[in-house]
């Protein structure tokens, strides 16, 4: 009788397959996942072209720096009750409330949204304000994230793009306990020239980035861009990037861990650069170049590039 050999993989072959497969995915993945954020990382840095650019464009048209925050003296707002500011008045007027961004709509391909805003009563909740623009965010976070409130009031979109407020807190003060302070290109009420800028625009950050809250739901002013109160808007030098506890009005006692150390306690307010990038964040300077920035820059460097006339000549490349 002649018998019948059937082929196929034993038990052991078989786990020795599966194995080899494992090591191979383990082996590929981590190469996927740093391809991956390569591609985020260069759509960022094309965000902050777009940014550098609008901001140029709107230099040449209106021969000054738009305005970090324009907040009008009689315009109620946290930090103007947390901090007793008596904020001077707004070109346009008293109530207004709004930052860079609607600002730079025009020069961002986003007249319609412009359109749709009078800037001598603009406010923050405005529905142009509402709409959730690519641009706004960087792909290693959370894209077409925004605040949210139990009502439609305050709601409006966020950004991961935010404006170099210098070496000091947001009102522009020295930090508690020392007296120095780095003036930067943007602030409350107040535009900055080329001419200003003497330390040279490729020696000058305009903008890096800030981490945005893990829900929108999380009443965290970071990364709320198109709201002129403290910390929304800018970050401060005070730390290296990714580094150092923020202060300012953040969400609840269990996530003041993210998006980055947060306390609310102090009387001043200022916030850190960070991001998702590993080992840094991305930066735009006053040339519209773009630059990533690492954790372990010097802090004198960081700092001193944060302000527009500190005689900060450094090569960061």
């Amino acid at each position: 009788m002649k018998m019948t050999i059937k082929k196929g993989f034993t038990l052991v072959e078989l786990l020795v397959v599966i194995a080899i497969i494992g090591m191979l995915v383990g082996l590929l993945l981590p190469a996927v996942q740093q391809a991956r954020e390569a591609a985020r990382r260069m759509q960022c840095s094309n965000h902050f072209k777009q940014w550098g650019l609008a901001m140029l464009n709107y230099e040449t048209s209106m021969k000054k720096l738009p305005y970090g925050a324009m907040h009008g003296s009689s315009a109620d707002s946290w930090c103007s009750r947390k901090t007793k500011v008596n904020y001077p008045e707004a070109e346009q007027g008293a109530g207004q409330r709004a930052t860079f961004v609607p600002l730079l709509w025009p020069y961002l391909e986003q007249t319609a949204l412009f359109q749709q805003i009078d800037l001598k009563t603009v406010n923050i909740e405005s529905q142009a304000q509402r709409e959730k623009i690519p641009l706004y965010t960087c792909p290693s976070d959370r894209p077409g994230s925004w605040k949210q409130s139990a009502t439609s009031e305050g709601t409006r979109a966020r950004g991961n793009y935010i404006l170099c407020w210098g070496y000091g807190d947001h009102e522009h003060n020295p930090i508690e306990g020392e007296s120095q302070y780095y003036k930067a290109a943007f602030g409350n009420n107040r535009y900055t020239t080329l001419q200003e800028i003497r330390d040279g625009l490729s020696n000058t950050f305009f903008m890096s980035e800030v981490l945005l809250p893990q829900d929108d739901i999380y009443q965290d002013f970071r990364g709320d861009f198109m709201n002129d109160d403290c910390g929304c808007m800018n970050f401060m030098t005070v730390y290296t990037p990714n580094s150092g506890i923020d202060t300012m009005s953040c969400v609840g006692d269990e996530h003041l861990d993210y998006p980055g150390p947060c306390q609310t306690s102090s009387t001043t307010v200022y916030v850190s650069a960070r991001s998702n990038h590993p080992g840094g964040v991305g930066a735009l300077r006053g040339d519209g170049s773009v630059t990533f920035i690492t954790d372990g820059i010097s802090i004198d460097v960081w700092r001193a590039m944060g302000g527009i006339a500190e005689g900060a000549i450094v090569a960061l490349e």
